[in-house]
């Protein structure tokens, strides 16, 4: 890929008056073929090429190839035109002589139902009706919709033809040097007023004043409503046949020539002055074979071999002497009286420009050192030259002369002060030349532990500015002076440049802090993280339009004062200005800094920066502003490495579940300068803030989440010209089973069905142990009342019996053998009263609840009751019990039930033997009292229950038994045979089952 600016200039030419820009594209930038038929932007943007090796796809930095082995329905590779449809399909034209449509995406052949040979087509085009035509390179028409076939009328030297739209959607037909216009379907042979039979015509461009540019016969004229209305001369071309013909936005008439020996591409301004490009003049071939101008004026070139070229006009010039500056760098430029202008270099000496004459001064001319670090005309017209290591130099009619007392000093700035005198900026600090000839230190200690002076301002006599080379800034008021450094605000402490504005604001270009502002007493800065394209700053200009122009190391920025004040105050974040660079056709983006001056403005508004390849000049009222917001086409998304083409639209994308690594790839369709296309971006479900004024052209996202998205893209120009529309892209992300809405709805539901049920269960166990606190309490009372009965039952009576015997006892004092009776029967009804009050304290104590103390003192009950009848008593408990507790009402409701069991072997059994067990069941555990006695049969049983009705009261008998069992939960349960004993069953049901 080659840039090319092309200044065709003479031994003394200055510079062209029309610049123009060259950008060459061969087979190593990415072109499958270097010959190139045919080129056309389509509506979307996009630059469509046809070479012999495919159809390629262009947006200004990189080429897609579409051939027959990539893109399916595209049956042959060679390509040699293309048209637009209406519906904004492009029709393909193959050498093979079929036709292809491109829509949506997709390659599809088209039927051209005609008769004729399968010749190369060579031109696509529809008439006033929309209907489509096809020119083979037979010279004949056919129509696509019906195979309709026409044949043009022609005469020249060999076969070559052309479609022309003219006015009013008229076809216009150029077969070998003769035209006819289409009408309704049918061909009319024109004839022109002046062009012989025998004449040919070279070319035909339809003008955008209406008509036609016609060359033939060596001329230019431009026919309109039947007659000749322009004539522009003799054509630059010659008689020759064009390969093509046009006439551009500006008024440019493009002609391109077939293979012709210097010949080539030639531009026609309107005011009849012709430039020629071909291989002499940067180009890569004379044989173009097509042209074309996109939306933005660019002109594009196909050529014959050797690949595609765009040319476009440029504000940007550099002007070269004779010898180009021997090779060396420019440093430092003034302009002089008569409109001359001085320019120092690094090794070439001093050269004199005026009236596109240049003058060259070296050694032979008295300047001994040839390196010109700063250069400067004062008002009375004397040139003084700094240099490097020489000191000052003074130019005199003829020689220049070196001021000895500088002859060791390395001068770098120059500024004519407002007093008369000159202001000289060294390597050692700041001195001033007095108009009386005498050279004397500004800066203290003669210049010793100063830094190197590298730019001067002097806004008054009262007011110097300085900067330095690590120093600071410096300033001088009113005989004070006082430095500024990083520590006060700068943002760097080696500055080149100083400027103050018409507002009175000090701008100040560093050398790698970017742009500083002094306003108020405060410092500000932009550096490269706003836009500027480099943190050196060189120069700085202002064109008097309200504009300032920046030379920087990365090129030379246009930017509005406003806007720069209002980035720099940060109302906005990213600078919008223009930058210009090797696109724009600087020889170098690296200007020349560091030395006064550094730039300049001459009195016909020109600027001029000196760069290390030359003279760079600008002319601010040529400026033109791009106003082609450039189209925004999302070209492909690539999810984990896997890619999804979206130029041309994909049905909403469904992406698997799981996070996901996204880059999107995208262009900003401007090609006047692809490189300055700028981006802003956002992916909608993620962020909500843009990535603003990115110059990258792809976006990626790393662990993107499930989820519904939309990725919006936008771009700007060259000029700051954003697309406001953009382009967007919407997709969805699968959630896993887990991630869906559905999912979570159900666990959010179960979560709270999990909670009320957690809640109901609390409050039903809440209440339940309320219920058992209130059914504890109740068995409490209960049993207290109980105590309270027993006590009042028995422990009254035996009181009250106790109580009877004592007044006996007392009244038969006297009659011991009576009174010992008593006392015999106090004495037992005291024993029963302890024993039933051991009892009742056996049964209320925590101490006894356990299953093991109810069998220890069953056992020790029963053998204690039994002893004193002379029946034996054994017992067969299991040595190891379950740990399992018994409330009082069990323990006091069973030990009666065992009580009034073995009370009833005593007095009624006549047994010899007791048998008591305890057995250990799944839900409880079983008593059983057993004797030996004769037993009874079950009538007997039953007439005891029925006679016993009346002892329940007393707690007497089996019902009592089976009452107190059933008071328990438990099951009473009686067997009996006569001669065999009886056999009573305490069943004890727990209500929690044993561990």
């Amino acid at each position: 890929m080659f840039l090319l600016l092309l200044n065709f200039t003479t031994a003394q030419a200055q510079t062209t008056t029309q610049p123009f820009f060259v950008h060459l594209w061969q087979m190593e930038d990415g072109l499958p073929q270097s010959a190139i038929p045919a080129i056309l932007q389509t509506r979307d943007g996009f630059l469509w090429i046809c070479t012999y090796g495919g159809l390629v796809r262009f947006d200004g930095q990189h080429f897609k190839v579409f051939d027959e082995f990539n893109a399916p329905g595209l049956i042959n590779s060679r390509v040699t035109c293309l048209f637009e449809d209406n519906d904004g399909s492009l029709l393909i034209g193959h050498e093979t002589g079929i036709l292809t449509r491109f829509q949506n995406g997709k390659f599809q052949q088209v039927e051209i139902h005609a008769a004729w040979r399968n010749r190369t087509i060579d031109d696509i085009s529809t008439d006033e009706h929309g209907d489509v035509w096809v020119l083979n390179a037979d010279q004949q028409l056919a129509r696509l919709k019906d195979g309709k076939i026409l044949t043009p009328a022609g005469g020249g030297p060999f076969a070559y033809g052309r479609l022309i739209k003219g006015d009013n959607g008229l076809l216009w037909v150029m077969n070998t040097g003769k035209i006819s216009m289409m009408k309704d379907g049918e061909l009319i042979p024109v004839n022109f007023e002046g062009i012989t039979p025998g004449m040919i015509i070279q070319g035909m461009a339809h003008s955008r004043r209406g008509g036609f540019w016609i060359s033939f016969g060596g001329h230019i004229k431009r026919w309109d409503n039947n007659r000749w209305v322009e004539d522009l001369g003799t054509a630059p071309w010659g008689s020759g046949i064009l390969a093509a013909f046009l006439e551009m936005r500006d008024g440019y008439l493009a002609a391109a020539t077939f293979d012709q020996v210097d010949e080539g591409l030639y531009l026609l301004s309107p005011k009849g002055d012709a430039t020629l490009f071909n291989r002499a003049n940067k180009l890569s071939s004379d044989w173009i074979r097509c042209l074309y101008e996109d939306r933005e004026g660019n002109l594009w070139a196909g050529s014959g071999n050797s690949g595609l070229a765009m040319i476009r006009h440029t504000e940007l010039t550099t002007a070269n002497p004779p010898d180009n500056w021997q090779g060396r760098g420019v440093l430092s430029v003034c302009p002089g009286r008569e409109s001359s202008l001085w320019i120092g270099t690094e090794g070439a000496g001093i050269y004199k420009l005026q009236a596109g004459k240049w003058q060259h001064y070296d050694e032979a001319d008295g300047l001994s050192n040839m390196y010109v670090w700063s250069i400067l005309e004062d008002i009375s017209g004397k040139l003084w030259a700094g240099t490097w290591g020489y000191g000052l130099f003074e130019k005199g009619d003829e020689q220049f002369t070196a001021l000895t007392v500088t002859s060791n000093f390395q001068v770098t700035a120059l500024l004519q002060g407002k007093s008369g005198c000159l202001w000289v900026g060294t390597g050692s600090g700041l001195m001033k030349l007095q108009q009386d000839g005498k050279l004397v230190w500004s800066t203290p200690n003669n210049g010793s532990g100063w830094s190197q002076v590298k730019t001067i301002l002097q806004e008054d006599t009262n007011q110097l500015w300085f900067g330095t080379a690590g120093g600071g800034l410096g300033c001088f008021f009113n005989g004070d002076y006082r430095q500024f450094r990083k520590e006060n605000g700068l943002s760097s402490d080696f500055i080149n440049c100083l400027y103050r504005d018409s507002d009175g604001i000090l701008w100040i270009g560093t050398a790698g802090g970017g742009l500083d502002r002094l306003k108020n007493g405060h410092f500000a800065s932009i550096t490269t993280q706003q836009g500027l394209p480099n943190n050196e700053i060189c120069d700085i200009e202002d064109d008097g339009n309200g504009y300032f122009w920046i030379s920087t190391r990365g090129g030379i920025v246009r930017v509005n004062r406003e806007a720069l004040d209002d980035c720099v105050d940060g109302k906005v974040t990213y600078l919008n200005c223009r930058i210009y660079g090797k696109y724009d056709g600087m020889p170098t983006i690296g200007c020349s800094g560091g030395f006064q001056p550094a730039g300049c403005r001459t009195a016909d508004g020109r600027l001029w920066f000196p760069t290390g390849r030359g003279l760079v000049v600008i002319d601010p009222y040529e400026v033109k502003t791009n106003l082609q917001a450039p189209p925004v086409v999302i070209e492909q998304l690539s999810v984990d490495g896997k890619p999804y083409d979206l130029a041309y639209g994909l049905a909403p994308l469904k992406i698997s579940p799981g996070r996901h690594r996204l880059e999107f790839s995208f262009a900003g369709l401007s090609f006047a300068a692809p490189e300055k296309v700028r981006f802003k971006f956002k992916l909608e479900g993620l962020e909500q803030e843009w990535v603003n004024d990115e110059n990258v052209s792809a976006a990626t996202f790393n662990d993107v989440p499930p989820g519904k998205y939309t990725f919006h893209v936008t771009a700007c120009n060259n000029d700051g010209i954003w697309n406001e529309t953009g382009a967007t892209f919407a997709f969805i992300i699968l959630p896993h089973l887990w991630q869906t809405i559905w999912f979570k709805v159900t666990v959010w539901f179960g979560g709270v069905l999990i909670v009320s049920c957690g809640v109901w269960l609390d409050t039903r166990r809440r209440l339940h142990r309320k219920l058992e606190h209130a059914a504890h309490l109740h068995a409490i009372e209960r049993e207290r009342y109980r105590i309270a009965m027993d006590i009042h039952d028995h422990f009254g009576a035996r009181l009250t019996q106790m109580t009877y015997l004592c007044q006996i006892i007392r009244r038969k004092i006297n009659e011991p053998d009576s009174a010992i009776s008593s006392l015999d029967h106090l004495h037992t009804t005291v024993r029963k009263v302890t024993r039933e009050m051991d009892e009742i304290v056996w049964a209320v104590n925590p101490k006894h609840d356990t299953l093991d103390s109810l069998a220890i003192y069953f056992g020790k009950f029963a053998q204690e009751f039994l002893q004193s009848t002379g029946i034996r008593c054994r017992l067969n408990f299991p040595l190891e019990l379950p740990p399992w507790r018994l409330t009082a009402e069990i323990r006091h409701n069973l030990f009666l039930s065992l009580k009034e069991a073995l009370n009833n072997v005593v007095k009624h059994a006549a047994a010899t033997q007791v048998d008591i067990s305890l057995t250990i069941e799944k839900e409880g555990f079983k008593l059983i009292v057993q004797d030996d006695g004769h037993g009874f049969d079950s009538g007997q049983l039953a007439s005891e229950v029925s006679d016993t009705q009346d002892r329940l009261a007393r707690g007497n008998g089996l019902i009592s038994m089976a009452q107190r069992q059933a008071d328990i939960g438990g099951v009473f349960d009686i067997s009996s045979e006569l001669g065999k004993g009886t056999k009573i069953v305490f069943t004890i049901r727990l209500k929690k089952a044993p561990a």
